[in-house]
């Protein structure tokens, strides 16, 4: 068989073990409320997952401008008290 032709029969075989494969599934996570959030442990609070589910789960966080304003009033200053608690241990 010329090379070209055992490469062309492999890809097919390649793609076709690929689209046999059945779809894995999304582990879904309960929505996160802001009170929620504000709970959270501070290992996992400021961590990118969380903020992406916390944006998920509120209509409000839909908008850019929205969430900006969130992360400028809350998040950071959250952020900066967290850190300064846990920079004192208190």
């Amino acid at each position: 068989m010329p090379m070209m032709r055992r490469f062309a029969i492999f890809a097919m075989l390649l793609s076709a073990i690929g689209c046999a494969k059945s779809p894995q599934v999304v582990q879904t996570e309960e929505p996160l409320t802001v009170e929620a959030w504000q709970a959270l442990p501070v290992e996992v609070k400021y961590t990118i997952d969380t903020f992406e589910r916390l944006r998920q789960s509120n209509a409000k966080f839909r908008e850019q401008r929205d969430w900006d304003r969130f992360t400028r009033t809350v998040l950071l200053p959250a952020k900066k008290k967290d850190l300064a608690t846990k920079r004192t241990g208190t």
